[in-house]
């Protein structure tokens, strides 16, 4: 009887600390491991004739090395597109509606590994944008920021 019961005390404790195990672990804060920084080039158009905001009535926007297609069917004179931290560069072909000048542009960039933590790992930063090439009228870096808080790194006049 006396072996019973010590069985029985030894499985409350095993439960009770695979419990406070599982709470544990449930409520550890995955933010931590966030990155600083955006993989996001911001991109703002400018009429180069007026200097006035230019609205792009865009088809679709397709990245070298990225699988999908950006702002299908979609009218705007701001836009997000993503870096690739892979390589240092990222080439974006803008394929407008019909009756529009299709254009591409080619930004260069370093990455800097930055460590965040042992858990977390290596950021890659994105530093030191540039422009590479472009068939458009100009396009000029105004921000080598790349946060949450920046409104345009990038802007090109058509």
């Amino acid at each position: 009887m006396q072996e019973f019961i010590i069985n029985q005390v030894k499985k409350k404790q095993l439960i009770i600390f695979f419990a406070i195990l599982f709470i544990g672990v449930a409520c550890i804060d995955e933010s931590d491991c966030s990155y600083e920084t955006t993989r996001e080039v911001k991109f703002s158009f400018v009429d180069s004739g007026t200097l006035q905001t230019d609205t792009l009535q865009i088809d679709s926007i397709v990245i070298v090395g990225f699988d999908s297609a950006y702002y299908l069917n979609s009218t705007r004179s701001k836009i997000s597109l993503p870096i690739n931290p892979i390589v240092n560069e990222t080439s974006y072909f803008f394929n407008l509606v019909v009756g529009e000048i299709d254009f591409s542009i080619v930004l260069g960039y370093e990455i800097m590994p930055r460590v965040l933590s042992e858990e977390c790992g290596i950021e890659p930063e994105i530093k030191q944008l540039y422009v590479i090439s472009h068939d458009v009228d100009s396009v000029v870096v105004v921000n080598n920021t790349f946060n949450e808080e920046v409104e345009t790194n990038v802007k090109v006049y058509r």
